[in-house]
């Protein structure tokens, strides 16, 4: 019996002994697939980045080295994204557009725009930018108007007001449009302004800031989701998964959105400083400032706004789309005494019935949006210059 029950201790102890090789065997192999997964993951990121495949806003082939806040005059690139290629070409004095003239002609209106990528047209051709569609309405309207784009990408108001007043001013402009995008403007002059961090950010768990790292970083995670945006059924899916996460620029927005940061100093300064210096440079030369308001996609695209909400769990009422608005409309017309122009209703008319006024994934304007701000522009030029002519 003691013979029989050793016999099989010794068994177990056999299998145990087998159970143990074969877990450590398999967990050895699972390291390997992981190590080499990650390897091959090393490697594809390397060819990615040695070979530029990720469209990016990569302006660098037009940038101008030697002059601050310009591109590099007569130069030319086609930037390609998923959604759209255009061509950009740089006029003689570092701008996207037309080729300027100091000299005025006489009885003619001149009106400068100035802005990021909102204003420079990132995504559409440079006839289809709020500036040129302004440039028609008017002309066609019978004022004889002429339209400049000083827009410039991935600038903040206070490098408008150095271009305003290094620039625009030299050719005499009777009217200067600051496009101020409500998307990531207002955080960005914070920043500049050396104000507070952000007060919704990713949270806190070491796995998600991993994956906001990666996702910030990593060429191939771009290159992937990318490409996968890029085929049509998959677009809204994208633009769904990029708009309900609190990351960079929905983060900015949901701050400003915020009810609570209504009365926030340290939030709202930055920018109300650079619109006091903005204002008060084009008083000084006798010129008109207006201030326009050009919308995020989440204030006029209501759907995607609900959804983010579900995803994170937040309140709605904790949170008023307008609010920015509001707020620096209020500052503008009545600390100021200038013109503000807010094209939001129009937006969301649009967005209602079905209308493309952005591009899902890139984020950036249609054609359609910048018509749309054209038109609003538009009825304020109407009015005011066909009043002058009576």
């Amino acid at each position: 019996m003691f013979c029989c029950l050793a016999v099989a201790l010794h068994r177990d102890q056999g299998q145990g002994m087998s159970i143990c090789r074969n877990m450590r065997r398999i967990s050895a192999n699972i390291g390997l697939v992981c190590l080499a997964t990650v390897g091959c993951l090393f490697v594809l990121e390397l060819v990615i980045r040695a070979w530029h495949v990720v469209p990016v806003n990569d302006y660098r082939p037009i940038f101008n080295r030697s002059a601050s806040y310009q591109m590099q005059p007569h130069s030319s690139m086609v930037e390609v994204q998923p959604e759209f290629a255009t061509t950009i070409a740089i006029n003689g004095a570092g701008f996207r557009d037309k080729e300027f003239s100091m000299a005025k002609r006489r009885g003619w209106t001149r009106i400068a725009l100035i802005g990021d990528s909102f204003t420079f047209g990132t995504g559409v051709s440079q006839t289809e930018r709020a500036s040129d569609y302004l440039e028609r309405i008017l002309l066609e309207d019978g004022l004889n108007c002429e339209v400049y784009n000083f827009g410039i990408p991935d600038t903040e108001t206070l490098v408008h007001v150095a271009v305003l007043r290094d620039t625009i001013l030299a050719y005499e402009p009777d009217y200067v449009l600051l496009m101020l995008y409500i998307g990531n403007d207002v955080v960005d002059n914070m920043k500049v302004a050396g104000g507070r961090g952000k007060a919704y950010g990713p949270p806190g768990s070491v796995g998600y800031a991993l994956i906001d790292q990666i996702r910030m970083r990593s060429q191939l995670y771009q290159f992937v989701l990318m490409r996968m945006a890029a085929i049509p059924p998959l677009q809204q899916w994208y633009n769904e998964i990029k708009t309900t996460r609190r990351w960079g620029e929905v983060g900015e927005q949901m701050e400003i959105f915020s009810r609570s940061s209504e009365h926030d100093e340290g939030l709202w300064e930055g920018t109300f400083d650079a619109l006091r210096q903005f204002v008060s440079v084009a008083e000084a030369h006798n010129v008109h400032s207006v201030v326009v308001l050009v919308p995020a996609r989440l204030q006029y695209d209501t759907k995607l706004w609900e959804k983010l909400l579900r995803a994170q769990n937040l309140d709605g009422k904790a949170f008023r789309l307008t609010q920015p608005n509001d707020v620096l409309s209020k500052f503008v017309s009545e600390t100021l005494h200038a013109e503000v122009l807010d094209p939001l209703a129009e937006f969301q008319e649009a967005q209602s019935q079905g209308a493309e006024v952005y591009y899902p994934i890139n984020g950036h304007l249609t054609s359609g949006g910048h018509q749309i701000l054209a038109r609003h522009i538009a009825k304020y030029f109407q009015g005011r210059l066909a009043r002058s002519l009576e």
